[in-house]
């Protein structure tokens, strides 16, 4: 029987303990035999949603955040609402880099376990920057909860998707955040929560627990008063010209409790569409103002076609939406009035009643003062609604 020598033969021996001496004296790693080398770097979005904590029959915000920049054109976001705990959707907010300038929209659609954010960002900036939360949902807490009592703040992987500037979906890294109803303050909105303020504006910061003495503190803007009218809101008075959109507003009581917010303009409704899933659906408006705007998507088969206009402005504001077709010209045009930080959703059904609406149709937009402009695609039977970007151009 022929024996095997287990030793390594000479020369093999040899060379291999040269190489090792080389390495060691050039001071590089020498990887054991059987690891692996150092992980790869994760290329898609990693996701975080913050824990928050609110007492009962405050308000908190989910805030979802990237933990590093990633542009983003389009996302669909599904989000899980413990129901049991927290609710309702009080409002949601889209916040990119730039600030009061983003070009990010969406809608909201309420699904049978929580919250669809649909969103689309032409610039492709918006996720560039992970200091600030990319989206916030705004949920009340009912004044009957029990203090302690916890609830998950989820996202589903499963049914969630961003897409890349050029068109592909990212690998996504998902950490689920946690509420806890506790504490004994909390702010439940910022008004005006958007616009551009002069100094000397006052800004009403609504909630509850707040203390005499109270202090408010504006991300980045400076602060020039703070006064406390009552346990449920502080006035503050700006320092300098500001637009509040996306920064962080806090309250400090003197017993150093403390509550926080993010600001967006919460506008109030006039009146609910006739269509239950637009009535049910929150417009995501991005932060620019129009006077003047096209809206050339046309509805598919089964779908319709909305417009939502929001007024940010202390003056109301007269809207024209005409109906044209690019065969036939203008077909109808009705008229708004948008009372001072106000809101509406219609579907183009509603906005010209018993009027057909040809397949090459578009509707033109006109106000005298800006207001935020939004188109929304809907379909009744799967029970979605998409964005509609506003084109300034003629079609």
């Amino acid at each position: 029987m022929a024996h095997h020598d287990a030793r390594p033969h000479a020369p093999q021996f040899a060379r291999s303990f040269c190489l090792l001496a080389l390495c060691l004296s050039a001071g590089l790693p020498v990887a054991a035999k059987g690891t692996a080398g150092p992980p790869e770097p994760f290329t898609g979005v990693s996701i975080k949603v913050l824990n928050s904590s609110s007492p009962p029959g405050g308000v908190i915000q989910f805030l979802v955040t990237l933990t590093e920049p990633k542009p983003i054109v389009m996302a669909t976001a599904a989000i899980t609402i413990d129901t049991g705990v927290v609710g309702p959707v009080m409002g949601v907010a889209l916040y990119g880099p730039t600030a009061a300038t983003s070009d990010a929209i969406g809608a909201a659609v309420p699904s049978a376990t929580g919250l669809t954010v649909r969103t689309i960002s032409p610039s492709g900036t918006f996720g560039t920057d992970a200091n600030l939360p990319i989206l916030a949902v705004t949920l009340g807490v009912p004044p009957d909860a029990q203090p302690g009592t916890h609830a998950s703040l989820l996202l589903d992987p499963a049914a969630s998707v961003w897409i890349d500037p050029f068109g592909q979906p990212y690998a996504q890294q998902i950490k689920d955040g946690n509420f806890v109803v506790g504490g004994a303050v909390a702010i439940t909105d910022v008004f005006p929560g958007m616009g551009l303020l002069p100094a000397g504006s006052s800004v009403v910061v609504r909630g509850l627990g707040f203390q005499p003495g109270a202090i408010v503190e504006i991300d980045g803007v400076s602060v020039a008063a703070t006064s406390f009218v009552s346990s449920s809101e502080v006035d503050a008075i700006l320092g300098v010209d500001a637009d509040l959109y996306g920064r962080r507003v806090r309250v400090r009581n003197p017993d150093f409790s403390t509550a926080s917010y993010r600001s967006y303009l919460r506008a109030t409704w006039l009146g609910r569409s006739a269509n239950p899933l637009l009535a049910s659906t929150d417009p995501i408006w991005s932060p620019q103002t129009f006077t003047g705007a096209f809206f050339t998507t046309a509805p598919g088969p089964g779908q319709f076609l909305a417009l939502a206009l929001q007024n940010p402005a202390a003056d109301s504001a007269d809207v024209s939406v005409e109906l044209r077709s690019t065969a036939a010209g203008s077909i109808a045009t009705t008229t708004l009035t948008l009372p001072p930080r106000t809101r509406i959703s219609r579907q183009v059904a509603e906005l010209f009643a018993g009027v057909p609406l040809p397949a090459d149709a578009f509707l033109v937009v006109r106000s005298i003062s800006p207001v935020q402009m939004l188109g929304l695609l809907g379909d009744d039977a799967a029970g979605t609604v998409e964005p509609v970007v506003a084109s300034l151009a003629f079609p």
